[in-house]
């Protein structure tokens, strides 16, 4: 009986956002204008997934939820 390894690729358009979604560093304020700017370009690429700053990747609309709340 022969074995034979299996494996199934699976991709996703996925955004590394780094720490462009947090608050200024130095004040600990967002900025609504940025926030939307922001929001905009990430529905503009569409990824199915995000990474922001060093956390598990999550699925785009609560990345949007998180950058407008």
């Amino acid at each position: 009986m022969e074995l034979k390894k299996l494996t199934e690729h699976i991709w996703y358009k996925t955004l590394f956002l780094g720490d462009s979604n947090c608050k200024d560093f130095y004040t600990g304020i967002k900025s609504k204008e940025l926030c939307e700017k922001l929001a905009d370009k990430i529905k503009e690429i569409n990824p199915e997934i995000c990474v922001e700053g060093h956390w598990v990747p999550v699925e785009t609309e609560d990345t949007l939820s998180d950058l407008m709340s």
